[in-house]
This record gives structure tokens, sequence and C-alpha cells, in this order.
């Protein structure tokens, strides 16, 4: 597996969300000063083929290993909150599809990578999602949802 799901960038690190429950991971040589605090839960890694996957931004950080074929990801909102979340994807041994099953309610921001994702094996892509609220019912043209669609460098 790639060294690199083991490693958080701390450019996405969001200080207002601290806790002393939170562990801080990070591949660096910052000293023991540095204070943010992040959750990182363990990789989740498919079970079956056209498996369901849902995420919200209970937690900062989502690690997804591709083990099976067409992966399908829904993206919630928790109810009277607005949060962001980072999922990293890794494609371990599956086809490497990803279907973002709510991918129109989205403002995307740079690049778009359309409601199906293909990543090649061994490869790690990088979506960011944050939700500002439901705004789209009062103003149908703003979107509830920001996301952030990016490839990690070795």
């Amino acid at each position: 597996m790639s060294q690199s799901l083991n490693k958080i960038d701390p450019r996405y690190v969001d200080g207002a969300r601290s806790s002393v429950a939170k562990v801080l991971r990070l591949d660096s040589n910052l000293n023991s000063d540095f204070r943010d605090l992040v959750s990182v839960p363990a990789p989740v890694e498919t079970t079956a083929n056209n498996q369901n996957i849902n995420l919200d931004y209970s937690q900062e950080f989502h690690t997804l290993i591709l083990k099976h074929n067409d992966t399908n990801l829904n993206i919630n909102s928790l109810p009277d909150s607005k949060g962001s979340f980072q999922v990293r994807l890794y494609n371990d041994t599956g086809n490497g599809v990803v279907n973002i099953s709510n991918y129109q309610n989205f403002c995307w921001v740079g690049q778009a990578p359309g409601p199906t994702v293909l990543i090649p094996r061994t490869k790690v892509y990088i979506i960011s999602f944050t939700y500002y609220g439901s705004y789209s019912s009062q103003y149908p043209f703003l979107k509830d949802w920001v996301g952030i669609f990016t490839t990690e460098v070795a």
C-alpha cells in the first residue's frame, strides 16, 4: 500500500475543530507545539462489487481502499450543521470505478471529475467536500456542496 496514505498534509487541517480526544497524524518534523488535532478514522476497504459507501463530515479525513469493482460514494450532510472533509481514494485491486451518486448537488472548483471517476491501479486521488447548508431550495442557482478533485503526487 502507498506510504502516502499515512500522511496528512497540515494545509488541510482546520484547527477550529480541535478536540483533546483527537490525534494528530503527520509524517513530518513538526514539533510538539503544533496544536492542530484532527480525527483520522481507519482506512475502509470495499468488501463487495457495487458497494455503497456513505460518507459525511463527522470525520475530517477518510481513506477508501478499492479492492472490488464499481464503488458508489454517497456524500451526506449532517442535520443542522456545516462542515468539510477529505476523501483519499486508493485503488488496490479493484477496477477503480467510483460513482458519485449525488454528483449534481456539487459545485466543482477547478477540475471537475464527472459523476464517474476512474482511479488507476496503485494511484491515490483526493476529493474534498464542503457543505455550506441548504440554500438550493431558496436560491435555485446556488449549490449546497462544493467539491475539489485532485490527484496526489507521490
